[in-house]
Parts: C-alpha cells; sequence; structure tokens
C-alpha cells in the first residue's frame, strides 16, 4: 500500500505539473508547485485512509514501501541525468 501511495502522488504530480506547453518559466514554476501541492495532499490523504481503513496496520512496512518508492524515483532521476 506505500508503494501505491507513492505511485498515485507520482501520477498526480505528473498529471498536474506536466499538462499543457506552457513555456513562459512562471507558469512553469506555479506548475509544478501546483504539482507539489497536489503530490502532498494526495500522500497524506492516503496514508489517512489507509490508517482509518486498517486498524491493525503495521506502519514499517507501510512506510518502507513509500520510501523505497520514492527511492527508486530519485535513483532514476539520477541515472537518466549521467
Amino acid at each position: 500500500m506505500g508503494g501505491g501511495i507513492g505511485i498515485l502522488g507520482a501520477f498526480v504530480y505528473a498529471w498536474r505539473a506536466l499538462r499543457g506547453n506552457e513555456t513562459d518559466p512562471g507558469k512553469l514554476y506555479r506548475a509544478q508547485m501546483l504539482g507539489e501541492t497536489y503530490k502532498f495532499a494526495v500522500v497524506l490523504g492516503g496514508f489517512a485512509l489507509v490508517f482509518l481503513g486498517y486498524k491493525d496496520l503495521a506502519a514499517l512496512p507501510l512506510f518502507l514501501g513509500f520510501v523505497l518508492t520514492v527511492v527508486v524515483y530519485w535513483m532514476a532521476l539520477l541515472k537518466t541525468r549521467n
């Protein structure tokens, strides 16, 4: 579930931040910030739903799944820059 929350957050970010064909730097910056805001809201909401829906949840594997998903994104970005 943690990995799913990470993937959903990344999808929402990409959907919001990368839509449109803007060339103005100010508009691009605002789109990125709005994408990050949406992503943050989705991640918080996802964790809230999981914790409310599953009372006997083991939190450590949930957070590890989320963190590993985010780390994989970072590693992929580093790999594409080289």
